[in-house]
């Protein structure tokens, strides 16, 4: 349980900090590239105002001097007519040429094309195009990429690590609370067995001293209810303070369940119910024999208990790929979907006042999840058709 919950915040952790990091990185990338395009426009707005197109003097705010651009002038039948450049890393050759008639074939006013941001107008010749040349830009946009994808790469796996510390120390007091409560479970159940057994001896001498009356039988059947409750507490308390540490060892499942289902045969025989074992043979995993024998043993306790008159009750042992699948199912009234969940929680108990009047404390289910979930297993109930199955899977 306490493993899960450590999970649960360790996930919720990182996918907060990953969608906030990758939130971050995202919007400043964005933003980047937002620039770039509104600076792009910026500057060829400039330079169509300017007086580069005329020969005159630059006039206005923005440095025109600094930026590489061309001026490409094309008459009415498509033809090149002049080119104009500027800027240290302006160049003139077929890569130009071909890119400059590519865009002037789209048709297109405003755009960009590989490392080139263009603006088309129309004038008395023709068109003129106004490329910018952006590769430097462009180039250094790529390379911030690049680090803030390295950047999150790098800043996942400290979030991993950190997920895993922090979730470690919100888990630590529930574990400590958690053992505590375990401890304490055992320490009651272990005082309790002392006195239960002197009270109900002493009451046997009572008997046989004043003989037989029925305040004796009221006192000996409470403590008996109140025996078998600290038996299963202690039950309880014993599979979850061991077997998550224990190593298990290999063994025959399909023998365990068999040996632990017939000696319910003539319970249900007697009770006019119907009990089917379907069985597959030679089928093994690695675990504790008693506690897998007691599971089965909860589980057809309970089907006999809620299964109606002369309805059936099935085992079912089988293997499925590579899980182990045990069933146990009875006819009889269906559990309501709130429930479902609930069962497997300690002391609940769906109708109470029939629970209590038949010594059940609602504690039986909780112990067979538990040897469950120390086998690596996973429990669930279904219902159809008024079939109640308990399905695990090993």
């Amino acid at each position: 349980m306490v493993k899960k919950l450590k999970y649960k915040i360790m996930l919720v952790l990182m996918s907060i900090l990953i969608l906030l990091l990758t939130g971050i990185l995202t919007t400043i990338n964005i933003i980047n590239y937002t620039s770039d395009k509104h600076r792009a426009d910026e500057i060829l707005e400039k330079i169509s105002k300017s007086g580069v197109l005329t020969g005159e003097n630059e006039r206005g705010d923005h440095n025109l001097k600094s930026v590489s651009f061309y001026i490409i002038d094309f008459s009415e039948s498509g033809q090149i007519l002049e080119i104009l450049s500027q800027g240290e890393n302006s160049v003139q050759d077929d890569s130009l040429i071909d890119t400059a008639n590519k865009i002037y074939e789209t048709n297109i006013i405003r755009g960009s094309t590989d490392d080139y941001d263009f603006y088309r107008l129309e004038v008395e010749h023709g068109s003129r195009l106004l490329i910018l040349d952006n590769i430097l830009v462009r180039q250094q946009l790529h390379r911030m990429t690049f680090y803030s994808v390295v950047l999150g790469l790098c800043g996942y796996i400290i979030i991993f690590f950190l997920s895993f510390i922090i979730s470690d120390w919100i888990v630590k007091p529930v574990q400590e609370a958690f053992e505590k409560q375990k401890q304490f479970v055992s320490d009651a159940s272990h005082e309790l067995k002392t006195p239960l057994t002197i009270m109900n001896a002493n009451l046997d001498t009572l008997e046989h001293e004043y003989g037989n009356s029925k305040y004796f039988m009221y006192i000996k059947e409470e403590i008996n209810k109140m025996t078998y409750l600290v038996g299963e507490l202690l039950s309880l308390a014993r599979i979850e303070s061991t077997l998550e540490h224990a190593k298990g060892i290999r063994f025959n499942l399909s023998r365990i369940v068999e040996s632990a289902s017939l000696p319910f045969e003539s319970v249900i025989y007697e009770q006019e119910r119907n009990l089917i074992l379907a069985i597959d043979q030679d089928i093994y995993i690695t675990g504790n024999e008693n506690h897998i024998s007691q599971l089965v043993r909860i589980l057809l306790d309970n089907a006999v208990a809620h299964t109606m008159q002369n309805g059936t009750i099935q085992v079912i042992l089988k293997q499925e790929k590579h899980k182990v699948i045990l069933m146990v199912q009875n006819e009889g009234e269906e559990i309501p979907l709130s429930e479902r969940q609930r069962i497997f929680e300690r002391f609940y108990r769906s109708d109470e006042a029939r629970e209590r009047t038949e010594n059940r404390y609602g504690l039986g289910l909780a112990i067979a999840k538990s040897i469950v979930e120390s086998h690596k297993g996973n429990i669930i109930v279904e219902c159809n058709h008024g079939v109640t199955t308990f399905k695990i899977s090993l």
